[in-house]
């Protein structure tokens, strides 16, 4: 189900990112190779984090 809502995102230039993830949310998503399209899903990057990041990768652009 993720898999295919990144592929509908990605379609319209979206980028989803996973953050927050409890344990046996990041073993699911791991087995259903979720990560292999939305990187890493780590435990410790807050949403605030990836505001942050996207912020700081349009200042770039």
């Amino acid at each position: 189900m993720l898999a295919g809502l990144y592929d509908a995102l990605a379609a319209v230039n979206v980028r989803l990112q996973i953050v927050e993830a409890r344990a046996s949310v990041r073993d699911r998503l791991h087995a259903e190779r979720v990560e292999d399209k939305v990187g890493r899903i780590g435990r410790f990057k807050s949403l605030a984090d990836a505001v942050d990041d996207f912020l700081n990768s349009n200042q770039k652009a």
